[in-house]
């Protein structure tokens, strides 16, 4: 019966993934059962990356000796000097990038940019508040000398997010033959500190924390269930992300147009995407500026097109009104801009940011990983984008994030194999 509930001898379609049975396990049936005993800990596994320097690479590991769910990641940087500033969220600004590799998989690394994890934890948030915390928690603003600043970051994984109504079930570590690895490559410094003092070169922490859980007993878990039954697998299901980043200078008429070209699509579920503009000044420091890589722009009049057929268009910012009809609430977060270039000068203002959203399945299914949606295929690969900017004849970068139905399937063995199809 319990290998009945829990494993299959194919993959299971996400169109059709049955009801969840479990705090622990997805499944394929519609039934209850008593929840798997187990033991949360916060700050039981910690480690530090291998790397903390500003530009280099840090790697951890996370062990198959448990369920592994929710991963943190908190810096620390001592004894700033005069005449420098942070800016708000700066924590998730000095990520460049993360990849992972799924233990032993047919997949290589899988990788997303700083931006895209700041709209995977930003779109996975149910409302304002939690939205706008959790960028403060990412790092304080702060102007001048400082003998300690942190920043507190969620790393999203399959596994790992900001959701809480809906959050994704963990995942058991122990039925992989390898540890999951994560690498995260840093920032150069004048991406996430500004003004004109001497800058530091490292943090002084880089240390992730797991929430982590333990079975009462071993035997009630699936591990032993695989090992005697090979022909099976254990699936789980997944909302696979994509970084993508493009260019464009609004023109020099009133119209401030920018027209782009969304490009490099998997031929997989298309479920959303998420895009942000970011002006290219305000992407690094220069001559001490601060800089600001979540001060994002509102693009209004949007237009998008797939083989001249319009999946989206919004007079205006009406694309704001579209968000809330497939969220909680409001979908801004709260910023805070610094101006300035040293202690004299330094000064911020307020800011609401928001992200675009295009939604192709019936639900935010970020947020709602319990509803799964039949979604189309992009064939050609290509969606042409036109917006309205604030400015004209300015540098913009686009940073986009493609979100894909997936699943993860692992084997008697312990080898997990990825599909986005």
């Amino acid at each position: 019966m319990i290998k009945d509930s829990y494993l299959s001898d194919s993959r299971v379609h996400l169109n059709n993934p049955g009801s969840q049975v479990s705090d622990l396990y997805y499944n394929k049936i519609n039934t209850t059962v008593d929840l798997t005993e187990c033991t949360w800990s916060y700050g039981r596994y910690k480690v530090g990356l291998t790397s903390v320097a500003f530009g280099s690479t840090g790697t951890f590991l996370i062990p198959n000796n448990g369920f592994a769910s929710c991963i943190f990641l908190t810096l620390r940087i001592d004894n700033i000097a005069a005449n420098n500033a942070l800016p708000r969220g700066w924590g998730y600004a000095a990520i460049n990038n993360i990849n992972y590799v799924f233990g032993s998989t047919n997949v290589g690394q899988i990788q997303v940019n700083g931006e895209s994890i700041m709209h995977m934890v930003m779109s996975q948030c149910e409302d304002v508040q939690k939205r706008s915390k959790i960028f403060n928690l990412g790092g304080q603003e702060s102007f001048g000398a400082v003998s300690a600043a942190y920043a507190h970051v969620i790393i999203p994984l399959p596994f790992s997010g900001a959701n809480s109504d809906y959050q994704k079930r963990p995942y058991d570590m122990t039925l992989l033959s390898s540890p999951i690895t994560v690498n995260i490559t840093f920032n150069p410094v004048d991406r996430f500190i500004g003004g004109t003092g001497v800058k530091p070169t490292a943090f002084n922490l880089a240390e992730i924390t797991i929430k982590q859980g333990q079975l009462a007993n071993s035997d009630s878990g699936l591990k032993p269930i695989l090992r005697d039954n090979p022909e099976s697998q254990y699936s789980y299901p997944i909302i696979h992300k994509q970084s993508f980043v493009t260019t464009a200078t609004s023109d020099m008429t009133a119209l401030n147009n920018v027209n782009l070209l969304l490009q490099s699509f998997i031929y997989a579920d298309l479920v959303g995407i998420t895009i942000c503009a970011v002006r290219n000044s305000d992407l690094i420091s220069s001559t001490g500026s601060v800089p600001s890589p979540f001060f994002y722009q509102v693009m209004r009049n949007v237009n998008v097109k797939y083989n001249g057929q319009v999946v989206h268009e919004s007079a205006d910012v009406l694309h704001m009104l579209y968000n809330m009809v497939n969220m909680p609430s409001a979908d801004f977060f709260q910023n805070s801009i610094v101006t300035g270039n040293n202690d004299a000068t330094f000064a911020s203002f307020p800011a609401d940011c928001n992200l675009l959203y295009l939604d192709f399945s019936r639900k935010r299914e970020d947020v709602y990983d319990d509803s799964f949606s039949n979604v189309w295929r992009i064939a050609n690969q290509t969606l042409t984008m036109t917006a309205t900017m604030p400015a004209q004849d300015t540098q913009y970068t686009f940073f986009m994030t493609y979100y894909y139905n997936g699943i993860i399937s692992v084997d008697s063995t312990g080898t997990s194999n990825i599909y986005f199809n």
